[in-house]
């Protein structure tokens, strides 16, 4: 790994942070919001987008790995109350990733 994508990785990382559909709702409606499958690392992708490494990219957006909310998916996003996302800026964008909630259950 190069120490320029070893910096941006730490930079990136200490970066995400976490917040609700009503926080992000108006990047998605500019456009700027590309969400990730649950498939993905989002510390990775960030990488590849601050890197412009449009191969990796082009293939997940190719394979539906990433995409941009439509207006009625954005609709359905903000009827969700209580899910929240993991996020991080690589200007412009915004890349988001749900996160996973549910708890394993305890066994006794």
């Amino acid at each position: 790994m190069s120490k320029e994508r070893a910096e941006l990785e730490t930079e990136l990382k200490a970066q995400i942070g976490t917040a609700d559909w009503p926080l992000l709702a108006m990047h998605a409606r500019a456009g700027n919001l590309i969400r990730l499958s649950a498939k993905l690392d989002l510390l990775d992708v960030a990488v590849a987008v601050a890197l412009n490494d449009t191969k990796t990219i082009s293939g997940l957006l190719t394979r539906g790995l990433l995409n941009k909310p439509d207006p009625t998916l954005q609709d359905e996003l903000a009827s969700l109350k209580g899910r929240f996302y993991q996020f991080v800026i690589v200007a412009p964008f915004i890349l988001v990733q749900d996160i996973d909630v549910s708890a394993p259950q305890e066994t006794h």
